[in-house]
């Protein structure tokens, strides 16, 4: 808690993970927000780590193109919505254009 409260975070002891590594974090977050059968977008290439938790937890990824490195609305908007069940995305209309 001192680390974080030096960065000028703010949290409880109740929202924090201990984690013994990446791998171990990203399997945790993914237990504790999804379940089997949820969908989740990311980068086509992806950190493999994350393929494998997902695997593991029968949690599947749909990519979402990116462009210069960075995932923008329209790479969002053009997920099929059958693939993600119910997706509610608010696209920047600059973003959009």
């Amino acid at each position: 808690m001192k680390l974080i409260r030096r960065s000028d975070l703010e949290t409880t002891v109740d929202r924090i993970v201990m984690a013994n590594g990446g791998q171990n974090a990203i399997t945790a977050t993914l237990a504790s927000l999804c379940k089997p059968g949820d969908c989740i977008g990311a980068d086509p290439h992806t950190y493999p780590g994350l393929k494998t938790a997902s695997a593991m937890l029968s949690i599947h990824i749909v990519p979402i193109k990116s462009e210069n490195d960075v995932i923008r609305g329209q790479g969002i908007a053009k997920i099929s919505i059958d693939k993600m069940g119910e997706l509610v995305v608010k696209i920047n209309e600059k973003e959009s254009r």
